[in-house]
């Protein structure tokens, strides 16, 4: 008879661990949903924020990606510093990517 109640007693164990284990499971879950449905819910709205600027920006006329700017900026006429400093990353690339190991010290 006591080694029956000793079984129960044992299983009753199993039985409210594995209860209280999927019920700190579940809470912690819940949680970290929530939190991840705030985070989203933040994105979203700075997304918004961000594309309200941008209109804003490009109905004053000014350029909001790169294109547009490259665009936008008047490039002077003739030569001038930033066509030089091509030319010479221009030959640097073309030298480093020359398959010849007796240039590399």
């Amino acid at each position: 008879m006591a080694d029956s109640k000793r079984k129960r007693k044992r299983l009753w164990l199993g039985v409210r661990i594995v209860m209280w284990s999927c019920i700190v499971l579940l809470f912690v879950g819940g949680v970290l949903h929530g939190r991840r449905e705030a985070e989203r819910q933040k994105a979203a709205a700075f997304e918004e924020r961000v594309a309200a600027e941008l209109d804003s920006i490009r109905l004053a006329g000014y350029p909001t990606t790169l294109e547009e700017l490259d665009k936008w900026i008047a490039h002077p006429k003739g030569p001038n510093a930033a066509d030089v400093y091509l030319k010479a990353f221009d030959k640097c690339s073309n030298f480093w990517n020359e398959d010849s190991s007796d240039k590399m010290v």
